[in-house]
């Protein structure tokens, strides 16, 4: 099948995708929304205070599995890039889709008893296909998003319907912890987490159907393109270049410590509202934010580039963190969700602000680089995935650590207040962060 010709940054040069391309391949997200946020804000909570396990043994099995998806992510890229198969990634969702479905129903379903091998190895058939998804679909965004405007918006409709799926979880997770009958309440758990499965889903092969007539960005290999060079030359290659080099030591910092509120928000509700439904409401309420902010961040990246995107979402977060202090003492209502809508509308920017910089780090390539495809995205990911884990191992601790909570809804404020000032001092470092490169200077949002 003959490939669309490739300009000398190794892009294909077929357009931009239309908007039902754009926002069927977005509509990934909602099914992949809710897992992630299912795992990072409510399952810690579900298995140590329903399931029965030790905030330790829970703790440690969360970050295994986040650190080892993030390793799988890395190799799974590598074999992609290397192989060069222009339907590889559509292969990785395919298979994925009903791997993540299967092993979040089992998670949650009663036939599994609470019994904690069976819970375990769930979880991590779960985390392998969710792997699997997660490179294929994150790395269609760079077909997807051809240029500078196609980045930010892509990143947008993504961001919308990632918003969508957390909101989809809190109100979930608002009445699955209301509920006082303990038998009920495993059955409930078991139902909606079919229900997740399905929408994981069905979401995916949407995606993977937008984006079949794609073309790839380019027809050579990896393997081709670079014969003899072995996965050490090939991340090398990748950590010689400065702006990439950048973006994941911010990622690295943004995964690992800014989501401690969302991780911690059962603990945080238990402590200072005294009630752990509280925590679905508040995620409801901070993707609800999300989403409805997404329109102006959007607009904002038309004539701002992601960079300071970044640097004007933390600036807001770290006010938004600053005025949950004050909520640990007042329990006024409104400031409560004045407080949960500067953190959503926070969260919003510095996430389309980063994959907007994945996307072109990956596109900006001089004419004399090799093109790799998946390789970046699952490096990218792989940094993500074990910050997060080592995030949530943090909360573990804390949870394990003292015999109160309100310890961990210390840390819920505090760790993403220190996240905030270390990515503004790198931002700040960083002379690349403060002017866009050439090749990527436009109109429109870097």
């Amino acid at each position: 099948m003959p490939m669309a010709p490739v300009s000398a940054s190794g892009s294909a040069c077929s357009g931009p995708a239309s908007l039902a391309v754009q926002i069927g391949y977005a509509s990934g997200n909602l099914g992949k929304s809710i897992l992630w946020a299912s795992f990072e804000s409510f399952l810690l909570f579900y298995l140590v205070a329903i399931a029965g396990f030790s905030a330790w043994l829970a703790g440690g099995v969360l970050a295994a599995a986040m650190i080892w998806d993030g390793l799988a992510d890395l190799a799974v890229a590598y074999g992609t890039d290397r192989h060069g198969k222009a339907n590889a990634l559509a292969r990785l969702v395919l298979v994925g889709a009903p791997l993540g479905a299967i092993g979040f129903w089992l998670t949650f379903a009663p036939a599994t008893g609470h019994a904690w091998p069976a819970i375990v190895a769930a979880i991590l058939v779960c985390r392998l296909g969710y792997t699997l998804c997660d490179i294929g679909h994150n790395t269609l965004l760079v077909r997807v998003a051809t240029g500078s405007r196609a980045a930010s918006l892509v990143s947008g409709f993504r961001l919308i319907f990632s918003s969508i799926g957390g909101a989809l979880v809190g109100i979930a997770a608002a009445r699955l912890f209301g509920m006082r009958d303990v038998a009920a309440q495993r059955e409930a758990f078991g139902i909606c987490a079919a229900i997740a499965g399905a929408l994981y889903l069905v979401t995916l092969l949407i995606a993977v159907g937008a984006t079949r007539r794609l073309p790839a960005p380019s027809p050579v290999s990896a393997a081709a393109a670079a014969p003899g060079k072995t996965g050490r030359h090939l991340l090398r290659s990748l950590w010689r270049q400065p702006g990439y080099r950048l973006l994941l030591g911010l990622i690295a910092v943004q995964a690992g410590l800014l989501p401690a509120f969302n991780r911690a928000l059962p603990f945080f509700g238990t402590a200072v509202r005294g009630d752990p439904a509280w925590a679905g409401y508040a995620l409801a309420t901070i993707t609800l934010a999300q989403s409805l902010s997404l329109p102006l961040w959007m607009a904002a990246s038309r004539h701002v580039g992601p960079a300071r995107l970044l640097a004007a979402a933390h600036l807001l977060a770290l006010v938004a963190m600053a005025s949950m202090i004050l909520l640990s003492f007042l329990h006024d209502e409104g400031w409560s969700r004045m407080s949960l809508v500067l953190l959503g509308t926070a969260q919003a920017g510095m996430n389309l602000a980063i994959w907007a910089l994945l996307a072109l780090s990956i596109q900006s390539r001089s004419p004399g680089q090799m093109r790799l495809e998946a390789l970046p995205v699952g490096l990218f990911l792989a940094v993500l995935k074990c910050a997060s884990g080592l995030g949530s191992s943090v909360i573990a601790v804390l949870v394990g650590s003292f015999r109160g909570w309100s310890y961990v809804a210390g840390g819920a404020i505090i760790l993403p207040m220190m996240g905030c000032l270390a990515i503004l001092t790198l931002l700040r470092r960083d002379p690349g962060a403060k002017r866009p490169p050439p090749a990527a200077r436009t109109r429109i949002s870097q």
